[in-house]
């Protein structure tokens, strides 16, 4: 089987890879933001809107970080896709703390965390069920 297979080889949870996913995530993110932010204020775009596109982009930078996740694995898509969400809005969360001085965990962050979990969990399910082309 290839989830037994990719449980044996320690592949499922690799730390090493999560902490290098997250990171190509996170700088993913900041680059997408960046441009985000440059086309918002040549268009003069209302707060509303720049809040829905940050909430996108994030969210989809979580989904490429389960994507990522589930390929290297091979197998358990949705676990191994979630857990790279959940690893993604943890340091999230870890720096808005550290940025803002206070810790506060609210509705909005829970809902923030619930949304990053299931994007990366369908990024993994997404990955897993792609084929991986070989190089030659």
């Amino acid at each position: 089987m290839a989830s037994d297979k990719a449980v044996s080889d320690g592949r499922f949870f690799d730390p090493v890879f999560m902490a290098k996913n997250t990171a190509v995530g996170f700088i993913l993110t900041i680059a997408l933001l960046f441009a985000a932010s440059w086309a918002a204020a040549l268009a003069a775009m209302p707060e509303e809107a720049v809040r829905l596109v940050t909430g996108i982009i994030t969210y989809i930078c979580v989904g490429v970080c389960g994507f990522r996740s589930a390929r290297h694995s091979g197998a358990n898509g949705l676990a191994s896709g979630a857990i790279a969400g959940f690893v993604y809005v943890l340091l999230l969360f870890a720096i808005g703390c550290c940025a803002y001085a206070e810790i506060h965990f609210g509705v909005a962050e829970l809902l923030t965390a619930v949304i990053c979990i299931l994007c990366g969990a369908v990024g993994g399910i997404i990955g897993v069920n792609t084929k991986s082309r070989r190089r030659r």
